[in-house]
C-alpha cells in the first residue's frame, strides 16, 4: 500500500491469488506477467505497478495504530513489572494517536536505569539490540518495529513526556514561548538559569509558558498553541460520551453475528441504541449528493472507526467542524468484537478537534431521533 495505487482489496487479492506478501514478491510477479491475470487488474494496471516499482525509493516502515497498540500494551506491562519502576508510558506518534506509527517511543521513570535497561534488551521479542546505554536503549523486535526506551527521574517525567510526545513543530512552538520568558525547556525540565522550575508534570510545563494543557491529539501545530493561549481549546469528545453505534452489520449480509448477539454486545457497553446497516444484494453507489443537496438534507458525515479505514481523516474532521457539519463516529462492526473499535474513531475525531456537540451519537435516543427528523 505504501507503493501507491493499491488499496486494501487489491493487496488482499494479490496475496490470496498469487501469495504475494512483499514488494520483492510483487516485482517478481509483475516481471513474470502474472499480475494482469488476477481479477480486477488487467495489463494497464500491471504496467502502472511496474512503473511505480521502478521509481520506488523506499520510505520509513510504519505500523498501523491497531497493531502498535498491541505491542505497547505488552511492553508497558512487561516494563512496569521491573525493579523500582515508578511509571511507564508510550510517547511519540502513538501517544498522539496517528493512524500509523514509525519507531515506538517508551518512557520509564525509575531510580535504577541499569536494571530496567537490562530487562528491556532481554525482552523475548527482541531480535536485535541496536544500542544500549544507561538511560537510552534501542531494539528491533521480531515484527520489524524499532523501539526506543528512555529512563528519566520522576522529577523530569512531565518534561520528558512532553518532549518525546512531540510533534517536533509543537515542541518548537512551546520552546519559543519559553525563550521569550527567559526559560529553557528540554526533556529534563523547565529551567530558569540553573534552577528547575517545572517538569514533574506536563501541566506544569504548559503553565510555565502561560498555556493551558493541550491534549496529545492536538499537538500537531495546527492551532493548538494559539487556542491554549486564548482559552478556546475544545473539550474533545471522549469514549465515555458515545451513546450508540450507527453503522454495524449482521450475518444477514456479510457480518459474523446475528441481530440478537449484536444488540446484546451493544447493551453490555451501555449503549442506548444500535443501527443495523446491512447491505442489499446488489451493493453499489449511484449518483450521489452534491454539496448543495447535502447542507438541504442536513446530512452528517461518518468517521469510520474500523482500524484499516479511519475515514474521515483528522484534517477532514476539522474541516467538517469548521463548516458546521455534524459527524457520526461508527465502528462498521461485522461482529460483536468489532464494537470494541470505537476508540479508534474517537481518537481520530479528537485529532480533528471534535467535541461532544459535534458528534451526533453522543446524544440520547430521543435527541438523536429529533435530529434525524426530516421536514
Amino acid at each position: 500500500m505504501q507503493l501507491g495505487g493499491l488499496g486494501p482489496k487489491r493487496v488482499r487479492a494479490l496475496h490470496e491469488e498469487l501469495a504475494i506478501d512483499s514488494l520483492d514478491g510483487l516485482k517478481e510477479a509483475v516481471e513474470a506477467g502474472r499480475v494482469h491475470a488476477v481479477s480486477g487488474f488487467g495489463k494497464k494496471t500491471e504496467e502502472g505497478i511496474k512503473a511505480r516499482l521502478a521509481n520506488w525509493q523506499g520510505q520509513e516502515a510504519r505500523t498501523p495504530l491497531v497493531e502498535a497498540e498491541e505491542v505497547v500494551k505488552i511492553l508497558v506491562r512487561y516494563l512496569a513489572a521491573g525493579p523500582g519502576v515508578e511509571d511507564v508510558a508510550p510517547a511519540g506518534s502513538f501517544r498522539r494517536r496517528l493512524e500509523t506509527v514509525g519507531d515506538l517511543d517508551l518512557l520509564v521513570a525509575c531510580e535504577d536505569p541499569v536494571a530496567i535497561m537490562d530487562r528491556f534488551v532481554g525482552y523475548e521479542e527482541v531480535c536485535e539490540v541496536v544500542s544500549k546505554g544507561e538511560t537510552r536503549s534501542t531494539v528491533r523486535l521480531r515484527s520489524g518495529m524499532q523501539v526506543d526506551l528512555r529512563v528519566v527521574p520522576k522529577a523530569s517525567w512531565g518534561a520528558a513526556l512532553h518532549y518525546f510526545t512531540g510533534s517536533k513543530a509543537h515542541n518548537i512552538a512551546v520552546r519559543r514561548r519559553g525563550v521569550e520568558r527567559g526559560l529553557k525547556i528540554n526533556e529534563y525540565g523547565v529551567f530558569r538559569g540553573e534552577d528547575q522550575i517545572a517538569g514533574e508534570t506536563e501541566e506544569a510545563v504548559y503553565d510555565s509558558v502561560g498555556l493551558a494543557f493541550i491534549a496529545t491529539e492536538l499537538r500537531e501545530d495546527r492551532g493548538g498553541v494559539a487556542a491554549a493561549e486564548s482559552g478556546t481549546l475544545p473539550r474533545l469528545v471522549s469514549l465515555e460520551d458515545i451513546r450508540g453505534d450507527l453503522h454495524v452489520h449482521t450475518k444477514v449480509s456479510d457480518g459474523h453475528d446475528g441481530l440478537e448477539a449484536m444488540a446484546e454486545a451493544a447493551a453490555e457497553r451501555g449503549y442506548e441504541y444500535l443501527a443495523i446497516t446491512d447491505h442489499t444484494k446488489h451493493l453499489g453507489v449511484a449518483r450521489g449528493l452534491d454539496a448543495e443537496r447535502l447542507a438541504e438534507r442536513g446530512c452528517c458525515l461518518e468517521v469510520n472507526a474500523q482500524p484499516s479505514r479511519l475515514d474521515l481523516t483528522d484534517v477532514a474532521c476539522k474541516m467538517a467542524k469548521e463548516a458546521g457539519v455534524k459527524v457520526a463516529i461508527s465502528t462498521d462492526a461485522h461482529g460483536r468484537d468489532g464494537l470494541n473499535n470505537m476508540r479508534f474513531g474517537v481518537w481520530q475525531a479528537r485529532r480533528g478537534w471534535l467535541g461532544q456537540a459535534d458528534v451526533i451519537n453522543t446524544r440520547s435516543l430521543g435527541e438523536l431521533g429529533r435530529l434525524l427528523e426530516r421536514a
